[in-house]
């Protein structure tokens, strides 16, 4: 079973009375945020996906 570091599956956590949010910050280089200003958050994170980040690596390429 493959686990994913986020998405719609992390981010809501239920909980007895409503549920908590899970948020994570992801340090991006400058060519991702302007890939993201250009094709928008869903296509980055798809290029994420595409090439298997490791989001806590300290020194991850960009993959733009």
């Amino acid at each position: 079973m493959q686990h994913k570091l986020h998405g719609p599956g992390l981010e809501k956590c239920p909980l007895a009375d409503g549920h908590a949010r899970i948020v994570w910050v992801l340090p991006v280089t400058a060519a991702e945020m302007e890939y993201r200003r250009t094709h928008g958050h869903k296509a980055l994170e798809r290029l994420f996906d595409q090439y298997a980040i490791v989001p806590t690596h300290p020194r991850r390429p960009s993959v733009v």
